[in-house]
C-alpha cells in the first residue's frame, strides 16, 4: 500500500502544471527563468524604513525619508540623508556589485543602533568617487549590512559641504562643493576602547616593570638612610638622670658571620654609627621565627619602667605608616629593611 501510494504521488507531481515561465529563445537552447518576485504598487511601501522606533499599528502615518540618487564609481546608487547618523554607511551588497576596494580595519568598530541593546558591527571600510550635484571628491565610508539603502550619508558628510536638509517639501541645499576639514566647537573624539595582548611585547613589558620596582626591592648596602619624618609623640620618661645597668651583648658564634655582614652594611650605609655613651641598652641576637637569618632586637626592658604609661596604646607600625604617611613621601618601611625612630623625652636617644 505505501509502495502504491508514493507512485500515486509522484505521478501527480510529474502531471502538476508547470508555473508561470518566460522563454527566451537562442540559437542552440532554451533558458527557462522562473518568476517568483512579489510587485509593489507604485508610491507604497513593503515595511516602515526609518533607523528609529516607531509604533506599529494597524495604520500609521509615515514620511518619506529624505532619499537622492548620487554616483559611486561612475554608477548610480540610492542614498539615504540621515542626520542622526554619526558616520557614513555603505551597503555591503553595493561594495560587492561594483567591486570596490575594502580596507580591512584592525579593530572592529561597535555601531549603536537607535533601539538600546542592538548593536552592529564594522569590519571593512573603503574609498570611492563620489558626485552630486557639483560635489565631485573622494569620500569614504565605513561598510556594513543595509537593507533598504546603497549608502547612508550621516553628519560627515553634510557637516564636510555645509549640507541643508528640508522637509514638507524635501530638500537638500549643498554649501560647499570641496569637502571641508572636519574640525570646530562641535566636533568630538570617538575613542575605540579595545585592548591587545602583544605576546612579542611580553617580555620587554616585564623587564621595564622590574627596573621600576628595582629601587623599592633593594638591600640595606644599596639604600641610603631613609628621610626623617615629623615627630609627632613624646614619650615621658619618670626619672631622667637614671643611669640603666650595663649588660654585655653577646653573638652566638653560629650567627657571627651574619652579624659581621650585617654591621659593616649598616655602618656604611648610615643605618647605625659608633658613639660613645655611658648610658645605653644591650642588644639582643636572635634567629627570625622559622628561618636561621640574624634578627637583632634592642633589649628595652629597663627603659620601659622608666617611663610613664600613656592613657592610650602606642600606635602599632601598620597605624603609624597610614597616618604619618604623606604625599610626595616614600613609605615608613622602604626595601627590605624596616626602620623606626622615636625620640625619648627629654633624653636625645634615638633608637633605631
Amino acid at each position: 500500500m505505501e509502495a502504491e501510494t508514493a507512485l500515486d504521488e509522484l505521478a501527480c507531481n510529474l502531471l502538476r502544471p508547470l508555473p508561470d515561465v518566460d522563454f527566451i529563445k537562442t540559437t542552440t537552447h532554451y533558458i527557462i527563468t522562473e518568476l517568483n518576485g512579489v510587485q509593489v504598487p507604485m508610491g507604497t511601501y513593503p515595511a516602515l524604513q526609518c533607523n528609529s522606533s516607531v509604533p506599529k499599528d494597524f495604520k500609521h502615518v509615515i514620511l518619506k525619508p529624505v532619499v537622492i540618487v548620487v554616483n559611486i564609481n561612475k554608477r548610480p546608487a540610492r542614498a539615504l540623508v540621515d542626520t542622526g547618523s554619526l558616520s557614513d554607511f555603505m551597503s555591503s551588497t553595493l561594495a560587492e556589485q561594483l567591486h570596490l576596494p575594502c580596507i580591512e580595519l584592525s579593530k572592529s568598530l561597535s555601531v549603536q543602533l537607535a533601539i538600546q541593546g542592538s548593536r552592529s558591527k564594522v569590519n571593512f571600510s573603503t574609498k570611492v568617487l563620489f558626485e552630486y550635484q557639483w560635489i565631485k571628491t573622494e569620500q569614504y565610508f565605513n561598510i556594513i549590512n543595509l537593507q533598504n539603502y546603497d549608502p547612508i550619508l550621516g553628519t560627515p558628510f553634510l557637516f564636510q559641504h555645509q549640507v541643508m536638509v528640508g522637509f514638507n517639501e524635501s530638500k537638500v541645499m549643498v554649501g560647499s562643493d570641496l569637502a571641508l576639514p572636519i574640525r570646530g566647537t562641535q566636533v568630538q573624539v570617538l575613542e575605540l576602547r579595545a585592548a591587545d595582548i602583544l605576546k612579542d611585547h611580553l617580555d620587554a613589558a616585564r623587564k621595564h616593570l622590574q627596573a621600576l620596582a628595582k629601587p623599592l626591592c633593594a638591600k640595606a648596602s644599596e639604600m641610603g638612610l631613609p628621610l626623617l619624618r615629623a615627630i609627632n609623640h613624646t614619650i615621658p620618661l619618670i626619672d631622667p638622670s637614671k643611669i640603666y645597668p650595663w649588660r654585655l651583648s653577646r653573638c652566638p658564634e653560629a650567627l657571627r658571620p651574619q652579624w659581621t655582614d650585617k654591621r659593616k652594611v649598616y655602618l656604611a650605609s648610615g643605618y647605625w654609627r659608633v658613639t660613645c655613651l655611658g648610658n645605653t641598652v644591650p642588644m639582643l641576637f636572635i634567629k627570625k621565627p622559622g628561618s636561621d637569618k640574624l634578627h637583632t632586637v634592642v633589649d628595652l626592658c629597663e627603659r620601659n619602667k622608666n617611663t610613664h604609661k600613656l592613657l592610650s596604646s602606642f600606635p602599632t607600625s601598620m597605624g603609624s605608616c597610614v597616618v604619618c604617611q604623606k604625599p610626595n613621601t616614600g613609605p615608613l618601611s622602604m626595601g627590605r629593611t624596616h626602620m623606626s625612630r622615636f625620640i625619648l623625652c627629654p633624653s636625645t636617644w634615638i633608637v633605631q
